[in-house]
């Protein structure tokens, strides 16, 4: 039994967003189809990577003060992923919502400025879906206004493919997270199993160099958008954890 705290949105499942009919048949074939429309081995990192870096220059337009941090950590050798970001964070009832496809919190008035001076790199809502339910286990922590939601969902792609029953819900984690020590933020940690894609994070590049080019390349952090002014200079960090060690 989950117990959650006082004013927490947990347990709640997503996709009640969709339909509150208690066929799953409809939202299986939404989520389904959102994982078939990513194919590439390094589509979760860039997800992740370029949802932060809007949130890092919509807190920077919003008046919001640094620094403005985006942490990337790569575990080979448990084979997991985390992004952090000090980015302008969600609420408890965004994060509760956040997995659910079609939801985006870009249009929201106060954000509306951003456009004026750089387009957003993720604008459709389906990035955070496609990590939740092209996965078996994400962690998803965020913090707006001083409240910090922890938030965790186990089973997504086991549902969404039919191998469970019971739904996928979005249950309080209670780990200590990295925004403790940050006034905004969001953080995701995704961990690949045989089950994902790609399956062990290793086969991608085990290396420190070849990560950092993956990285700079292949994600919205190296990303230049030609004729328009950087928004904000965001300190880049990645960490890679491999064979015991620590760069």
């Amino acid at each position: 039994m989950t117990t959650a705290t006082k004013n927490s949105p947990f347990p709640v499942n997503p996709l009640d967003k969709i339909s509150q009919s208690s066929d799953d048949t409809l939202r299986r074939r939404i989520i389904c189809g959102v994982l078939e429309s990513y194919n590439g081995s390094y589509d979760t990192l860039s997800e992740g990577v370029q949802n932060a870096v809007d949130a890092i220059e919509d807190a920077k337009l919003n008046g919001a003060k640094g620094p403005f941090l985006l942490e990337v950590t790569l575990n080979l050798d448990e084979n997991w992923l985390s992004i952090m970001d000090t980015g302008v964070g969600m609420i408890p009832e965004e994060v509760a919502g956040a997995f659910a496809p079609n939801v985006s919190y870009k249009d929201k008035p106060d954000m509306l400025k951003k456009r004026e001076k750089s387009p957003y790199r993720g604008y459709k809502g389906v990035g955070l879906t496609f990590l939740a339910y092209g996965t078996d286990d994400i962690v998803m922590h965020s913090k707006s206004g001083g409240v910090l939601t922890k938030g965790r969902m186990q089973y997504g792609r086991a549902w969404a493919t039919g191998k469970r029953t019971p739904p996928a819900l979005v249950v309080e984690d209670s780990n200590p997270s990295p925004l403790d020590g940050y006034a905004h933020g969001t953080f995701v940690k995704v961990q690949f199993s045989d089950q994902t894609r790609p399956k062990s994070l290793s086969r991608l590049a085990s290396t420190f160099e070849g990560w950092s080019t993956i990285l700079t390349t292949r994600t919205a952090a190296g990303q230049i958008l030609l004729n328009l002014e950087a928004v904000v200079q965001i300190d880049l960090r990645l960490t890679l954890v491999s064979n015991g060690r620590t760069r």
